[in-house]
């Protein structure tokens, strides 16, 4: 992972943070760009975004830039979309991490001779 430093210098706390923690990874000398690693299973499959300041949640739309943004040298990202009958839901974006040993997502797959299905939306009651 490589992160490009914001033009303006960040303050002591304020360090790059990976899985919600400050990590121990440093400049690389003489740049303002930020490295390190990290060990993932092999068969991993999830989703991530970029923070940056205080930014907490997941970006509120497909940006590639700002205080919570998608990665923009990664093609596969997905929406979260908000539910409209809520007034405070939104809809929340992600880039995808799909690593080589992830299990197929066969219900996702389009296969040949196999139609379509179709989403049904239906509401119940809770009292």
């Amino acid at each position: 992972m490589v992160e490009r430093q914001a033009s303006r210098r960040r303050s002591r706390g304020q360090e790059p943070r990976w899985r919600g923690r400050v990590d121990d990874r440093g400049a690389l000398p003489g740049t303002d760009l930020w490295h390190g690693s990290e060990v993932l299973p092999a068969d991993l499959l999830t989703i991530y975004c970029l923070l940056h300041g205080d930014a907490e949640t997941l970006p509120s739309g497909p940006a590639l830039t700002g205080e919570a943004h998608l990665d923009p040298l990664n093609p596969r990202r997905t929406c979260f979309p908000g539910d409209p009958e809520e007034p405070d839901d939104r809809d929340y974006w992600a880039s995808i991490l799909r690593l080589p040993q992830a299990p197929a997502e066969r219900w996702t797959d389009v296969r040949p001779g196999v139609a379509s299905g179709r989403l049904d939306v239906a509401r119940v009651p809770f009292e």
